[in-house]
């Protein structure tokens, strides 16, 4: 099966735009101040540095859900480090945090297994040329 995914994006005034996605969220953005851009507003390197934070979160999810795991909570902070390759300026490699919470006598082996296979399995993750590292934090709740 084919998915297609659309945007748009539209110029609003000086440097910031209004992105507009197919499934109706809008938002502007703008290039990063260091760049000459507004501040306060989505940039595109921070979408690029969100969307892989936010494949690898759900496709964690999904197969957590799948192997029957209950997830008390997942947060995760994530960097993407701008760098040269090949003579252009680009995201070259993005570092994801994500701390997980689950109850005791959760397999931890299994919950590791399935962040490692969300990493593997991510389409976001898999879509871009940068270094994508996963280095975790597992917890378990109290009792």
């Amino acid at each position: 099966m084919v998915h297609v995914y659309n945007t748009k994006v539209r110029l609003k005034e000086g440097r910031v735009g209004e992105l507009i996605c197919g499934n109706g969220h809008r938002t502007d953005f703008s290039a990063p101040p260091e760049f000459k851009g507004n501040t306060g507003v989505l940039t595109a390197e921070d979408a690029l540095v969100a969307s892989v934070n936010m494949s690898i979160m759900e496709t964690f999810l999904h197969l957590v859900e799948k192997k029957g795991i209950k997830i008390r909570g997942y947060e995760a902070d994530a960097n993407g480090i701008l760098g040269h390759r090949k003579g252009n300026e680009c995201i070259i490699r993005v570092v994801v945090h994500p701390k997980i919470t689950v109850d005791p006598g959760t397999d931890i082996d299994a919950v590791e297994l399935c962040l490692n296979e969300a990493r593997k399995y991510s389409v976001v993750a898999n879509s871009t040329h940068a270094t994508i590292v996963v280095e975790h934090k597992l917890e378990v709740q109290k009792a």
